[in-house]
């Protein structure tokens, strides 16, 4: 700035200082009027709408994604460019250049002129920064994915999230359960191990009957369907009993029973609680397979039937369900496994219907699950 352009400047600050308003207490008091009003628009929002807080903190939950808030999303964004030891560029290296230019503005930037069509290079460093942060915080929303808001409400994801939630942290992925043990008692009376607490008081029944089902009866019918149904069907029945299917299915192309021919090695391939849910499915009664294989991908573990009459059932499950993708079973039941399927499910309690209840569990116990209303 040369002496004219000085003095020049000198002059028009002089006259419209004339015409100003003074600092105090004119300008304070706008300062404080408008402070004051914000102030109670936070209060009012804080009061009457509330703070928005997420569910408490779920080391169990694998689909929460960690996002800071909206205004931070840009340099999120930004550490994504700077991988490793390079994350220090972006976090403090970069905030720190910009800070101390902004300090060192009134030392380096001393022109006179205030209008922005007069500063090329200020208004378009500033605009270039502005979009840079806008661009971070838009590709930020747009390439997070969002937190699962809810699991899905079937009984099967149910039984699992209560398994990783109250379990998994002591015994793992499985659960290794001695033959005639009392999973009901086990869990509510906390008896499994030391240390173990009674859920009875935490879970509902329903939950702990989740649980057991989840532990003690795995998807066998899923894995007949992968590694068996192109092959078999339902009717096989092998001999031996589950110690020789077990060896069977263990020993894979390398058994008699599939000697020569092309399998997989489900010794490899499958784990010990799979392997003897195989067996489980396969050795089921007959009522019981049916249902596993051909209804539980739809009803789950339980089946919501309540004051529903034996004569109605039987065309249920004849023609299928109403609002689901039930099959109907004419031609894949006998009229006489219908009936035995109805009476049962109609009333769980009579003992002349009990004869229907293998076929329940290996029917429909899949999707139903082990309890009627």
């Amino acid at each position: 700035m040369n002496e004219q352009e000085k003095r020049q400047y000198l002059e028009e600050y002089k006259k419209a200082k004339e015409h100003g308003v003074p600092f105090f207490p004119d300008v304070v008091f706008k300062d404080v009027l408008v402070s004051g009003l914000i102030f109670l628009i936070l209060v009012g929002l804080v009061v009457f709408v509330g703070v928005p807080l997420e569910d408490r903190a779920n080391p169990a939950d694998t689909s929460y994604i960690p996002r800071p808030e909206w205004y931070f999303l840009w340099i999120y964004q930004l550490l994504k460019y700077f991988p490793g030891s390079l994350e220090a560029v972006a976090t403090v290296i970069l905030p720190t250049i910009g800070i101390l230019l902004l300090l060192l503005l009134p030392f380096y930037d001393r022109s006179p002129r205030r209008h922005p069509r007069r500063r090329p290079l200020a208004t378009g460093l500033m605009t270039l920064i502005v979009v840079g942060m806008v661009g971070l915080t838009w590709q930020a929303v747009a390439t997070t994915p969002k937190p699962q808001a809810e699991i899905a409400k079937t009984p099967q994801m149910q039984a699992a999230l209560l398994y990783n939630q109250n379990c998994a942290g002591c015994h793992g992925a499985t659960v290794i359960v001695r033959t005639g043990a009392d999973l009901h008692k086990i869990i509510a009376e906390g008896l499994s191990h030391e240390g173990m607490p009674a859920w009875g008081g935490n879970l509902t029944a329903d939950e702990i009957d989740l649980l057991v089902s989840y532990i003690s009866a795995p998807n066998g019918a899923e894995l007949f369907r992968q590694n068996c149904a192109a092959c078999h069907d339902l009717s096989l029945t092998p001999s031996g009993g589950a110690d020789a299917l077990r060896q069977i299915i263990a020993s894979g192309p390398k058994s008699e029973v599939h000697k020569g021919q092309d399998v997989a090695d489900w010794g490899r391939l499958l784990n010990s609680k799979q392997i003897n849910a195989l067996v489980n499915f396969v050795l089921a009664q007959p009522p019981k397979k049916l249902y596993a294989y051909y209804c539980s991908g739809c009803h789950g573990d339980k089946l919501n039937v309540a004051q529903v009459k034996a004569s109605q059932l039987r065309q249920i499950i004849k023609k299928g369900g109403k609002h689901r993708t039930m099959p109907g079973w004419k031609g894949k039941l006998s009229d006489e496994e219908i009936a035995l399927l109805a009476d049962y499910i109609a009333d769980p309690t009579d003992p002349a219907a009990a004869k229907g209840k293998p076929l329940f569990e290996e029917k429909c116990s899949q999707c139903h699950g082990d309890k009627l209303p």
